[in-house]
C-alpha cells in the first residue's frame, strides 16, 4: 500500500525542505504502524516509502534553488 502524503497537511509552509520531509516521515510513522502485522513489512514499506522521498527531492532539487545538496542529504538518510 502506498502512503498517501497528499492527504496530509503542510505543516510549516515556511519551513526548509529537511524539516519539512522529517516531519511528513513521522507522521507516517505514527499513522500507519498500527496497519503492519510484523516489523519487518512496516520496514520493507518505510524502505520504499524512503526511495519515493529520494527521488521526489532529487526532483526538487533540479527544479529549485533552495534544495540545497546538505539538505538533500539530510533528508534522505533522516529514516536510517
Amino acid at each position: 500500500s502506498k502512503l498517501p502524503g497528499s492527504t496530509l497537511p503542510k505543516l510549516f509552509s515556511n519551513q526548509h525542505a529537511e524539516s519539512e520531509v522529517t516531519i511528513r516521515e513521522r507522521n507516517y510513522l505514527f499513522a500507519y504502524v498500527r496497519q503492519y502485522d510484523s516489523w519487518a513489512s512496516l520496514a520493507d514499506e518505510l524502505q520504499n516509502h524512503k526511495m519515493n522521498v529520494e527521488e521526489e527531492l532529487k526532483r526538487k532539487k533540479e527544479n529549485t534553488s533552495t534544495l540545497t545538496n546538505d539538505s538533500c542529504m539530510y533528508a534522505c538518510h533522516s529514516m536510517r
